[in-house]
């Protein structure tokens, strides 16, 4: 009977529950890439290379950084 209830529950709030879900995988490729983007800016500065890959890279890494700011700035407000 409680997994029926379930089950009700889950189909009512389906459309929510995709959108939890579509925010927080979307939220953790971002942030999960920061740290790689920064390692690979790290990596061109010590070889003295610059090239428009760089500012590309420094500018993807700047919107990811505001984007997760922003996210989480408006988690707080869901609660």
């Amino acid at each position: 009977m409680p997994l029926n209830r379930f089950r009700k529950l889950r189909l009512l709030e389906k459309k929510d529950l995709y959108t939890i879900y579509t925010f927080a995988i979307f939220s953790g490729i971002i942030q999960l890439s920061l740290p790689l983007g920064v390692q690979s800016i790290i990596g061109f500065v010590i070889s003295g290379v610059f090239s428009v890959s760089i500012v590309l890279l420094i500018g993807l890494i700047l919107t990811g950084i505001f984007f997760c700011r922003f996210v989480a700035d408006h988690a707080d407000e869901c609660d």
